[in-house]
């Protein structure tokens, strides 16, 4: 008898630990499964919204994509190359994690951690707004009323015109400002380099450059009516092929967009081009090769965040993921819609004459007008 009671004493013991260790791995498990399911409605609530609820409770700041800090910014200050070739309406100041947008004359700033917007400045000048460019000390930009290149200075709260001749075009990296401008002594239409430390213009000049993508203290761009991808020197010294592409009988290269330079997998290019018989997007890389994507006499507005390309076609915004190769609808626009911008995981759009800007959601995907 004694020996039935030590056993059955024993097998008590036994079995509550083994159901305390199974209560143990059944609790670790269901909060993995939570994590899971939270990571899911992460990624996908750019292209579908939220319609229901999970059953595992969670707060906003475990979820939302509003604050998320992406590292994609090339320097401190400055546009990123989608949105410098999308006629600049927005920008990003990465130090003090503030959007830069413009909507007709007006600039204004918005904190995305504190959901703040700021009037900025408005321009007298009867143009608006377009082509910003940040340095810490500017914000540089064109007119439309005559296309001048100005900047307003942060510390003096004032606008100065840096230069009257037709300017096209601003980007930067680290102190070299990139103006797509006409030449004032020669008059022809080139890309000229302005130092934004002795706010200067440099002797450097290139014309017939188009699609500038800038990476380091190198330039990425083609040649007008021309469709080999190029690589130069920040002052334009040193121009080599970087992609030849004459093989495929394109004629014309409509958009060119640097999404990634990466010596281990070497540079990472969107770009739009045309034969003589169709229009399409594709991506290239001098590993892997040439790819197209997609075939439309419609798509346009590259840009690009750490994973995803970013386009516009037939009346969408769509997202295509490098990693993954999925392309997925973010939201339907106007069929006037033009220009994307990407700031984090904010998305912004303009329309074609540029008088309008939009700013996507990025957990509803809700469409905000912005004035």
């Amino acid at each position: 008898m004694k020996k039935i009671l030590v056993f059955l004493l024993i097998f008590l013991v036994v079995g509550c630990s083994k159901t305390t260790t199974e209560t143990t791995d059944v609790t670790t498990a269901t909060s993995n499964t939570t994590q899971v399911s939270t990571t899911t409605i992460y990624y996908t609530s750019w292209t579908v919204p939220i319609t229901t609820v999970t059953t595992a409770p969670f707060t906003a700041t475990e979820t939302s994509l509003k604050t998320e800090v992406l590292p994609i910014y090339s320097s401190s200050y400055g546009n990123t190359n989608g949105n410098a070739n999308n006629m600049g309406l927005v920008a990003y100041d990465s130090v003090n994690k503030l959007h830069y947008y413009a909507v007709g004359n007006n600039v204004y700033t918005y904190d995305q951690m504190f959901d703040d917007t700021t009037l900025l400045f408005s321009l007298n000048d009867g143009g608006y707004v377009r082509n910003m460019c940040l340095s810490e000390d500017y914000l540089y930009f064109v007119s439309s009323n005559d296309l001048w290149m100005l900047k307003y200075d942060f510390e003096m709260e004032e606008i100065t015109t840096v230069s009257e001749a037709e300017t096209y075009f601003i980007s930067r990296y680290d102190t070299y400002v990139y103006v797509d401008m006409v030449d004032p002594t020669y008059s022809i239409r080139g890309m000229k380099v302005f130092s934004n430390n002795a706010q200067s213009f440099l002797s450097s000049f290139g014309s017939g450059i188009e699609n500038l993508n800038i990476s380091g203290t190198k330039i990425f761009y083609n040649q007008k009516d021309a469709t080999n991808i190029q690589v130069a020197g920040s002052t334009f010294s040193g121009k080599t092929t970087e992609a030849n592409l004459s093989e495929y009988e394109f004629t014309e290269i409509k958009e060119l967009h640097l999404i990634k330079d990466s010596y281990s997998t070497g540079r990472t290019y969107a770009f739009i081009a045309s034969t003589a018989s169709e229009t399409a997007l594709y991506l290239y890389n001098a590993n892997t090769g040439l790819e197209k994507l997609l075939t439309s006499e419609n798509v346009h507005s590259l840009n690009s965040d750490t994973n995803n390309l970013f386009y516009m076609n037939n009346g969408a915004i769509y997202r295509y993921n490098l990693e993954s190769h999925e392309t997925n609808k973010v939201v339907n626009v106007d069929v006037n819609s033009k220009y994307i911008y990407v700031v984090n995981r904010w998305i912004y759009y303009s329309n074609d004459t540029l008088s309008a800007l939009y700013r996507i959601d990025p957990d509803t995907l809700e469409v905000e007008t912005l004035s």
